[in-house]
């Protein structure tokens, strides 16, 4: 419990902490990461000691502090405000633990610069009491339906905060009573956890609890079990309360273990009173929810083509086809005129993709009120083992699906006979099409290395169009002519193949011969290239020919 302390208590608190038996350096051997051993507590990362002299400022980037003290905050309100201080009000949320504060105590935001207060007093006994500093800056609502108040076993006092968009916590401050009955507080506890586990929300969890996580023995492991049966881990790791014959791990914070990804909790030397503050700062969340994917597109619309069209008429080419020995250079001039245009007729939009999931076409009404049946009886297994009856449930689901799924595409089999292409598709449909999305993003060559798509592309392209001219220059001999006389009868010269010039017409049956409408690595889509090609027909003639000449694709 909290005591009320005046300077003189003040000052022996510094000493004992700095002289007890149980002095910060020896109290370190008393952490998880020794006396554990065998125990599954893990906590989310090994605590530490900080001096008020020490104290680190959280960094800013998505990141939220919290902090917990069990003292008397109508007389230590001066304490709790230097200790803010300290850590430049970079604190969002403190939570207080027999904070003393009634109905009759002239305490304000007043006291707390930067800071409100939302308090829960008891009504029935003297002591005790909640009180919850939140920083100005954040967005909250009380939950009220999820404030569990019993002054003799467990008090909670419940918010919900708001850091961004779609991030919601809900951060509740707990105090257990030292002469409250273990098993009830259990009970209650356990039915508090299941209610905030409900809300599908990230939950903190931070308080004094009263139980000694650092003897893992009779009720303090019944309710380090407990703890754990929730998915809950302790932030803290070390002595909360140390005393000259104790030294005892009461004071925590509790964080959800597929919530949190990254935090550091430190525990400040302070002698305010006989517990020691407790701050976390948890840097990195992880998501429950699914994660979206943002899309790129094309706006092609009718009105942006016909703007394409109408500026691509209006240009010439003559810079193009004035480069008359690198067909690269040619082609980057090319695309310095083209994608200009483009970007700013058919712009490139994003967009969210939603990743709906139709129920599957033979599912059933009748099979899913079978699954709802048999979720239930799951349901009713967790709580009185009811495994037999959830078992055949689930067989008959498993059944029923399968054979639906056998008759719903036998049927669709049968009706596509004497369609190849749809029998193969439906096929595909069953099998998966079993495609790699792996695609090669590096490329070693020698000692040098190519990133990215169109680097990479290009260097394929440079090898496979270089290789015949390597090929021709090797089977040359000394006097710059060809030696014909490698070649014997079976692997003459009819064998080999001469690139031509090609013509407009030839340019044209290609392009209308192409059929998907998927961008190359140039980002063009195929849609806008043919509203356009009458028009780039000529310069596209002319970098086709030249990359023949030189040998260059």
């Amino acid at each position: 419990m909290a005591v009320q302390v005046n300077n003189d208590m003040q000052q022996s608190r510094l000493n004992l902490l700095q002289n007890s038996p149980f002095r910060t350096e020896d109290v370190l051997s008393l952490s998880v990461a020794n006396d554990f051993v065998g125990h599954p507590f893990k906590p989310l990362r090994s605590s530490k000691y900080i001096r008020l002299s020490d104290i680190e400022i959280p960094g800013q980037s998505e990141s939220l502090t919290v902090a917990q003290w069990n003292c008397h905050l109508n007389s230590n309100h001066h304490e709790v405000t230097r200790l803010l201080d300290l850590y430049k009000n970079k604190v969002e949320v403190l939570g207080i633990c027999e904070s003393f504060v009634t109905q009759d105590t002239f305490l304000s935001s007043q006291f707390f610069p930067g800071y409100k207060l939302v308090s829960k007093s008891r009504s029935s006994m003297r002591g005790g009491g909640l009180t919850f500093l939140l920083a100005n800056s954040l967005d909250y609502v009380i939950r009220d339906d999820l404030t569990l108040w019993n002054e003799r076993k467990l008090e909670t006092l419940s918010i919900e905060i708001e850091l961004e968009k779609n991030r919601k916590f809900i951060i509740s401050l707990v105090y257990r009573p030292p002469s409250a009955n273990p098993d009830e507080f259990f009970g209650e506890f356990d039915g508090f956890l299941q209610r905030m586990s409900s809300t599908k929300l990230q939950c903190i969890f931070l308080g004094d609890f009263n139980f000694d996580l650092l003897n893992l023995e009779g009720v303090n492991l019944d309710f380090f079990n407990l703890i754990l049966s929730h998915n809950l881990y302790p932030a803290v790791s070390i002595p909360t309360r140390i005393t000259d014959h104790s030294a005892t791990l009461i004071d925590n914070i509790f964080l959800s273990s597929d919530a949190i990804v990254e935090c550091c909790a430190d525990v400040v030397l302070h002698p305010g009173s006989d517990h020691l503050p407790v701050f976390c700062t948890i840097k990195r969340f992880g998501c429950k929810h699914k994660t979206t994917t943002k899309l790129q597109f094309r706006m092609m619309k009718a009105e942006n083509l016909r703007k394409f069209k109408d500026k691509i008429s209006t240009v010439s080419w003559q810079e193009v086809m004035a480069e008359k020995e690198d067909p690269l250079t040619a082609f980057d001039k090319f695309m310095n005129i083209l994608s200009p245009i483009y970007d700013q007729c058919c712009p490139l939009k994003t967009a969210t993709k939603k990743k709906n999931q139709p129920r599957k076409p033979w599912i059933t009404e009748e099979i899913l009120e079978m699954m709802k049946k048999r979720d239930q009886l799951f349901s009713d297994y967790l709580n009185c083992d009811s495994w037999e009856e959830y078992r055949k449930a689930r067989n008959r689901v498993n059944s029923a699906r399968r054979a639906a799924m056998r008759e719903y595409f036998g049927e669709k089999l049968k009706s596509q006979k004497g369609d190849i292409r749809g029998t193969w598709l439906t096929i595909k449909s069953v099998l998966g099409n079993g495609k790699d999305s792996a695609s090669t993003e590096q490329l070693a060559i020698g000692e040098r290395t190519v990133s990215g798509r169109q680097e990479v592309s290009e260097e394929f392209c440079k090898f496979f169009t270089k290789i015949g001219s390597q090929i021709n220059q090797e089977a040359k001999d000394q006097s710059g002519q060809l030696d014909t006389e490698q070649f014997d009868d079976n692997r003459g010269l009819h064998h080999s193949f001469y690139f031509t010039e090609c013509t407009i017409d030839d340019i044209t049956q290609a392009v209308k011969s192409i059929k998907s409408n998927a961008a190359g690595v140039d980002g063009l889509n195929i849609k806008a290239f043919k509203a356009v090609a009458a028009y780039l027909l000529p310069v596209i003639l002319y970098l086709v020919n030249l990359s023949v000449q030189k040998g260059v694709s």
